[in-house]
């Protein structure tokens, strides 16, 4: 990673950014635009930035916070130090902190991409649905419709089923397997929104794709037996959480709903 943060614009499209799952955007890199008077600072700052990132990546946050902050007081303008810190401040369990971080990157340059999608995140993490929704709207208004998206979507969809809005969420998760059909976690994000409709039949397609995407994602193997339960396959039920337990002996409920006595 050393060195990566000076190479892209201040000015990102998430297609200038990698998908990291719960890290959030990684930047391919990062180049602020600075005076010859800013120069020093910002370079202290992107190194600092830049060793930030790894901790972050390794988990050990409070030393990767002591140095966004610390990038921050060299170069309070210098807008991939916020979004790290907002970042770093969401995994820490500091929600409101993490939303502060972002809104203040997206302050400094409210083209910022990745500062918009993780304010989307902390604020779907506080139960803000809407303003997630908002967040999230920016993005995708902001970025290139391609692969890069898919996560927003998916994201979206979950702020719109927050907010008990199955059919809008239902588009956003087809969006997101539009742009990556191989994204597991939209497949299943489908389903559950398809099941809430009642719609039995596509929440089992839905969760199979899933399972077939990802083989051991435990979760989907769960709902897929809820799914089947409900449609009264109980033998089809009874396999998919017979898997659950294989995949995870501990999984919440499954022994209970294993257990279940058939109607």
């Amino acid at each position: 990673m050393t060195g990566f943060l000076s190479k892209v614009m201040r000015r990102a499209t998430v297609s200038s950014f990698v998908w990291v799952g719960l890290m959030g955007w990684a930047p391919i890199g990062l180049a602020q635009t600075t005076t010859p008077a800013e120069s020093a600072p910002a370079t202290s700052a992107v190194q600092l930035v830049e060793r930030a990132n790894t901790l972050r990546e390794q988990n050990q946050l409070a030393e990767a916070l002591r140095l966004y902050r610390q990038a921050i007081t060299l170069n309070g303008n210098f807008v991939p130090a916020h979004y790290g810190l907002g970042v770093a401040l969401r995994q820490s369990g500091d929600t409101q902190g993490a939303i502060a971080s972002h809104r203040r990157a997206i302050q400094l340059d409210p083209k910022y991409v990745p500062a918009h999608y993780g304010l989307g995140i902390a604020l779907y993490k506080s139960g803000d649905a809407n303003g997630a929704i908002a967040a999230y709207r920016r993005v995708i208004e902001l970025s290139p419709a391609d692969r890069a998206l898919a996560p927003t979507y998916y994201n979206l969809g979950l702020a719109e089923e927050q907010r008990n809005q199955t059919a809008a969420a239902i588009t956003a998760f087809r969006r997101a397997i539009e742009l990556d059909p191989q994204y597991a976690l939209a497949h299943n994000g489908l389903g559950t929104s398809m099941r809430r409709q009642r719609d039995l039949a596509g929440a089992v397609k839905a969760f199979q794709e899933a399972i077939r995407l990802a083989p051991k994602y435990t979760s989907a193997h769960f709902a897929l037996g809820i799914a089947l339960y409900e449609q009264r396959d109980f033998a089809g039920a009874i396999r998919a959480y017979q898997q659950v337990i294989t995949l995870d002996p501990q999984f919440p409920n499954v022994h209970y709903n294993l257990g279940s006595p058939t109607p």
